[in-house]
């Protein structure tokens, strides 16, 4: 067994048919359905389907329910002769992981505005949930890994971030949230005598001077 995507379920040897593949349709709500196709063939009927019995008549697929652990789905007909069919039909994984049926809680990201940082928080209130949060691109692509929470220092220049979070809870597909926030300049409040724009006067700001003064060299930026 294969889950392909978020959705799609692929078996081999279904009923113990042969290498065949078939396929089945896992709901978010975690309904299943198995949609009518071939499940092998026989040389003096050709291609052998599956079909659901209503009402004494032969209705092409079947439905049932899936979990993390097993899926499920109602008698399954042949249309061959005579009709035969399989009850009780059950999957389960021997290797211990999960289908993956509905979605975690989709995250969000948490910010916390400083006149020094931005401090970012990836949350969810889902139980058993854990959160991956990313530097991403403008396309969504992954840069790189961060903690959470993530601290963004604020300097003299606007900046812009792109973040996203991922969501991940056994038993149900992946979720995530992107987004795009600024980071505005920092404000610097200046006085008189403080060279070095550090905020204070000290005897920094004559080193500094000196500095200048005998090098040309104007550098405030540790008070940055």
């Amino acid at each position: 067994m294969y889950q392909a995507d978020d959705s799609t379920l692929l078996v081999y040897n279904l009923f113990g048919f042969g290498s065949t593949v078939n396929c089945m349709k896992i709901h978010e709500d975690g309904s299943l359905v198995f949609p009518g196709q071939a499940l092998y063939y026989n040389d003096n009927e050709g291609d052998i389907f599956n079909f659901a019995l209503q009402d004494g008549s032969l209705v092409s697929g079947n439905t049932g329910y899936a979990s993390s652990d097993s899926i499920f789905w109602d008698d399954t007909y042949f249309n061959s002769e005579p009709l035969s069919g399989c009850t009780s039909n059950m999957l389960v994984r021997t290797d211990g992981s999960q289908f993956q049926v509905g979605f975690a809680e989709e995250p969000t990201i948490e910010v916390a505005e400083g006149d020094d940082a931005y401090t970012f928080t990836a949350v969810t209130t889902e139980e058993g949930a854990e959160l991956y949060l990313y530097i991403v691109d403008d396309e969504g692509v992954i840069i790189d890994s961060v903690e959470s929470p993530y601290v963004v220092e604020r300097t003299d220049q606007d900046q812009v971030i792109n973040l996203g979070v991922i969501a991940t809870v056994p038993g149900k597909n992946d979720n995530y949230y992107l987004a795009q926030y600024l980071i505005p300049a920092k404000e610097y409040n200046y006085q008189e005598g403080d060279l070095n724009h550090d905020g204070k006067v000290s005897i920094v700001d004559v080193a500094t001077l000196v500095n200048f003064l005998l090098n040309g060299h104007w550098d405030y930026s540790r008070g940055k």
